[in-house]
């Protein structure tokens, strides 16, 4: 990318100054002379090419398409592939979406790195200073930049910066059957900064401190995190603990009445993660059945999906009702209905349900009919595993 150095500009304009009956064309030589001594010029820019045939009033259109089909052209192309994916998709999904989150709620997202917070509120304490460290960093070599005069092609990743920045305050909360693109649009900013940093130069005590700061950031959410896997595995393992009753080449139904347990049991567990939604996939993957809670085959973008017929979020529940807490689904009837098969039922944290929650008594009522428990798990009962009666292999 061609960009002077700011010596270089004030150069030209005092030169400007001195020769202000200068014609144009004279101006702009003195201009591509200075622009030459200086080690930032990029060679065979393609606008600094046309514009020396502008200044010397030369205009070459075979030359110029040359330079223009051997580089502007192939970053063209170079995106081609991408515009036709996201067009295509756009055009199966449509272009919905919901309005963006306050922006106050965004700004606190983007200085505290929420992103990182994950299994519990104190991580914040050290997510927040790290979102520090990559602003001191960035004035620092800023303001350093500002004393030295030097820019360099390097500093392109500022643009890409404050593009990020600016789709991060504008995307929508939800687009096109996608979400939490806020969440997501939260790390890109501080992805390029990175880079950003990696390509300058820095006093060793400086580049020493800041190696200092990030790695005790990083070693004490590893520490935070490794503590609560350890919590989170131990129920994972009950969670999966009666999974190999389950015949292959079978259909499972995961129904999940707490995603993060229930506030009674260990009410400080999680944040904002949910690791039992679909811990089912585990099952999934070691047994070779099928999970009628994928949702991913049912929207339409991944690699797999659900025959229309046969589609569990259609017909045994609508949208995200088979995510809900307790599910809303009638799967009984749902042999009848599409001639598919539940032949499991695994069922998480489940209490008996109270006397409004219709929900939980219909599922009550629909695995009394139709199906005998096989397995509970031992330690706590939170997992219990049902099959279809009657059922032969």
């Amino acid at each position: 990318m061609f960009r002077p150095k700011c010596h270089t500009i004030f150069a030209f304009i005092t030169s400007s100054i001195q020769y202000s009956d200068t014609s144009l064309p004279k101006l702009l030589n003195i201009f591509f002379s200075l622009i030459r001594d200086t080690d930032d010029a990029s060679e065979g820019s393609l606008i600094l090419d046309l514009a020396q045939q502008i200044s010397k009033r030369q205009y070459n259109v075979r030359a110029l398409w040359k330079a223009v089909s051997t580089r502007a052209l192939v970053l063209l192309y170079s995106f081609l592939p991408t515009l036709v994916l996201v067009t295509a998709f756009l055009l199966q999904k449509g272009t919905q979406s919901f309005a963006r989150p306050p922006v106050w709620e965004l700004w606190g997202r983007l200085i505290s790195l929420n992103s990182l917070v994950s299994y519990q509120k104190q991580e914040i304490w050290f997510s927040t200073p790290f979102a520090a460290l990559f602003a001191a960093v960035f004035l620092y070599l800023f303001v350093l930049k500002g004393v030295r005069f030097h820019v360099n092609h390097w500093d392109g990743f500022i643009r890409i910066f404050a593009a990020y920045i600016i789709l991060y305050f504008t995307a929508p909360k939800h687009m096109s059957g996608g979400s939490f693109i806020s969440h997501r649009m939260n790390l890109y900013p501080f992805f390029v900064l990175i880079l950003w940093f990696g390509a300058q130069s820095y006093h060793r005590i400086v580049k020493l401190k800041i190696g200092v700061v990030a790695a005790v950031i990083a070693l004490v959410l590893l520490g935070l995190h490794t503590t609560k896997y350890v919590q989170i595995n131990d129920y994972l393992e009950e969670y999966l603990s009666g999974t190999h009753l389950i015949e292959t080449n079978t259909t499972l139904l995961p129904l999940c009445f707490s995603h993060q347990l229930h506030p009674s049991h260990e009410p400080d567990l999680l944040y904002k993660v949910s690791p039992f939604l679909h811990a089912s996939a585990y099952a999934t993957a070691q047994r070779h059945v099928v999970n009628l809670l994928n949702y991913e085959a049912t929207t339409g973008y991944f690699p797999i999906i659900f025959r229309s017929n046969l589609d569990p979020f259609k017909h045994m529940g609508i949208g995200a009702e088979l995510a809900l807490q307790p599910p809303r689904v009638d799967f009984l009837t749902y042999p009848q209905r599409t001639g598919g098969s539940v032949d499991y039922v695994l069922v998480w944290c489940m209490h008996e349900p109270e006397s409004d929650n219709e929900d939980a008594k219909s599922i009550f009522r629909q695995l009394k009919e139709g199906y005998e428990l096989i397995y509970i798990s031992p330690r706590r009962g939170f997992m219990q595993l049902y099959r279809l009666k009657d059922w032969q292999k």
